[in-house]
């Protein structure tokens, strides 16, 4: 991702090192800014979840799905309500 002089667009996550990453990218468990800046403050689960907050729990509540798979064009859930 580039990053212009103004900072980065308003879809995008500015990490500690100025580096521009898409905002659905921070805290999904990968290390996008190379620095990890974009892993840190995560939110964690609250008790009982059956899904982390990295994942998009689908309509039936039986299964859980990367939130990078929501709304991705490609059917993830078994019900479909990733695509919803």
């Amino acid at each position: 991702m580039r990053c212009s002089t103004y900072g980065c667009e308003p879809n995008e996550y500015r990490c500690s090192n100025r580096r521009c990453i898409q905002k659905t990218w921070r805290c999904d468990g990968d290390d996008d800014c190379l620095d990890g800046s974009d892993e840190k403050d995560c939110p964690t689960n609250p008790p009982g979840s059956p899904c982390s907050f990295t994942q998009f729990q689908c309509a039936n509540r039986r299964q859980c799905i990367p939130k990078s798979f929501q709304c991705d064009t490609g059917v993830d859930c078994d019900d479909s309500s990733d695509e919803v």
